[in-house]
């Protein structure tokens, strides 16, 4: 309740300040291009600038084995990424979430992973969508 009245007070001040400033556009303007700069502040953590593609899952024997794109936005690189990935039983049901390392340097824009392996704990287990749980900048 205390953030929507706080926010309703921003709004109404905003307008207020528009159309007293009408004439005088400086506050609005400058207003705008400070939000703006926020927003396009560097990201203190790499993993907010990863994306993992679909991965395409095989098995063999007690194995299940992933490949997968994974998309580096950050202006540099980075290594030690470890990754997520849902496990699904034959009527798709969630079995469970393990985790991988990828032994890579991760250069800016798109890798291909392959070979990522997990160990099958449920007969008939199906990969699902993974994400990136942690990396580290390289220096």
């Amino acid at each position: 309740m205390f953030r929507t009245s706080m926010a309703l007070a921003f709004v109404a001040f905003l307008l207020s300040a528009t159309i007293s400033n009408f004439r005088e556009r400086s506050f609005v303007i400058s207003f705008v291009t400070s939000a703006a700069a926020e927003d396009r502040s560097p990201s203190v953590n790499p993993v907010d600038r990863l994306r993992v593609g679909r991965p395409r899952w095989r098995r063999r024997g007690d194995l299940i084995y992933g490949d997968m794109t994974i998309r580096n936005a950050n202006r540099y690189s980075v290594h030690n990424v470890t990754i997520a990935c849902d496990f699904f039983g034959k009527w798709g049901n969630q079995v469970g979430t393990k985790t991988a390392e990828i032994p890579l340097v991760l250069d800016r824009g798109r890798t291909r992973v392959r070979g990522i392996h997990f160990n099958v704990s449920v007969p008939n287990m199906l990969g699902g969508a993974c994400r990136v749980v942690s990396a580290t900048r390289v220096s």
